[in-house]
């Protein structure tokens, strides 16, 4: 260290600026070391996204008609092409007595938070308006606001 101290001195850097210089080389040489390891050590996935980005551009080149024809198909949440759906503009959904699979249709509604929609209408009774959504956990404010053109009560 005395010597690197002498060699800095002698190129005319003082003694903040040679600490900062070998700070620097410091986190050069980690930064090196580090590189090096990753590629002699391979240890972590490769994802390949290939599959995932020819899917979406095969669903991106599906043409209206036939997405708004397998929209009206009854049945699951998913259409003829595995995709959601979601209500249409004179289609609402009945939250007091949609099923699961139903309320997927919703946007932002999975398997848990149906669940959890089903869960709190058996246990407090049925909703009152879209509103209530709210009081489910995991629904806020916001998305009840947004869900609540989509939804009915009966």
């Amino acid at each position: 260290m005395n010597s690197l101290n002498r060699l800095f001195g002698a190129l005319g850097f003082t003694h903040s600026e040679t600490r900062v210089i070998l700070l620097l080389i410091a986190a050069f040489l980690a930064g090196w070391g580090i590189s090096w390891y990753r590629e002699t050590h391979p240890n972590h996935p490769v994802f390949d996204y290939a599959s995932a980005d020819s899917e979406f551009v095969a669903r991106s080149r599906l043409p209206e008609d036939s997405i708004d024809a397998a929209a009206a198909d009854p049945g699951s949440g998913a259409d003829s092409t595995g995709m959601k759906k979601t209500p249409g503009p004179g289609e609402r959904v009945d939250i007091n007595s949609a099923t699961k699979e139903e309320l997927k249709m919703l946007p932002g509604i999975g398997d848990a938070m149906a669940e959890r929609i089903i869960l709190y209408r058996k246990d407090h009774g049925p909703f009152t308006t879209a509103q209530d959504l709210q009081h489910v956990r995991g629904i806020g404010r916001k998305k009840a606001m947004r869900l609540s053109p989509l939804c009915r009560i009966h």
